[in-house]
């Protein structure tokens, strides 16, 4: 059995990385997604299906900072 992976893709675009994961059968535990375009962002959202999360990266980066 695969070890499931976690996943933080900066500037995702319309969610490629997540569908070459899928094809190449290898299990993401969680997938993180940044993109600052709407319409690609919408798209990631769609073909994520609730399986992922679209974050801010600045905002995210941010937050580590202040710790």
């Amino acid at each position: 059995m695969k070890e499931e992976i976690t996943v933080l893709s900066l500037f995702d675009g319309m969610s490629g990385g997540q569908i070459a994961l899928k094809q190449l059968g290898i299990p993401v535990a969680k997938y993180y997604a940044s993109e600052i375009d709407k319409f690609a962002s919408d798209t990631q959202i769609y073909k994520m299906c609730g399986n992922g999360w679209t974050i801010d990266v600045i905002v995210w980066i941010l937050s580590f900072m202040k710790k």
